[in-house]
């Protein structure tokens, strides 16, 4: 009996992460070479998607090495939505896990850094701070859009807590106290400003 098209998709995104699925093989190609040289196309373009969005990962690590990290990434995680962009947000996380980077604790922090630039480089400008766009780490910075790229700048423990409270919706002054006793609120603000970080009203 043909299986139910929901169900021969299914089989079909499993035989793409590797699971051989003969079922597949005999619904829709009878030539397992042909899904075979699918699946390797499909690799290595999402592979190739993830060093686009990580390029500093790959530049510290070497192109083959990431594209490893890449590809057993892609078995296990295949895109959830069709915007490329949007793909990765779990490779930290898996990089952080995998036996083949054990030896560079430092390397998931630069994912995350890479990944926090892609969502900012993404976002639409004038979007507000969140206290994600912080967590780098243990090094303060503020990731944020600009009009032709993203970029970060580095930010004093009062100035971070100074910023995170304005994401989390606290007033000026809840933010302020927030900040250590040598905070400087002036000093703040004039460079915040300098960065375009804060968004005009709509």
């Amino acid at each position: 009996m043909p299986l139910a098209l929901r169900d021969l998709q299914r089989a079909f995104a499993a035989h793409l992460s590797g699971e051989d699925q003969p079922a597949v093989v005999a619904e829709i190609v009878p030539a397992a070479t042909r899904l075979r040289i699918h699946r390797h196309h499909v690799l290595d373009s999402l592979a190739s998607a993830l060093a686009t969005t990580f390029p500093t990962v790959q530049a510290v690590v070497g192109a083959d090495f990431f594209r490893g990290l890449a590809h057993a990434f892609v078995g296990q995680s295949l895109p959830s939505q069709p915007v490329l962009a949007e793909y990765g947000a779990g490779f930290p996380a898996f990089i952080a896990g995998h036996d083949a980077a054990r030896d560079l604790p430092y390397l998931p922090d630069v994912a995350r850094l890479d990944w926090a630039l892609n969502l900012a480089f993404h976002a639409p400008a004038g979007g507000r701070l969140s206290a994600a766009d912080l967590a780098a780490g243990g090094v303060r910075l503020l990731v944020l859009r600009r009009p032709d790229d993203a970029a970060f700048v580095t930010l004093s423990a009062g100035e971070a807590a100074f910023v995170t409270g304005l994401g989390e919706g606290l007033s000026l002054e809840e933010a302020v106290g927030r900040a250590e006793t040598d905070f400087d609120l002036s000093t703040c603000f004039a460079r915040l400003l300098g960065w375009g970080v804060f968004a005009a009203a709509q």
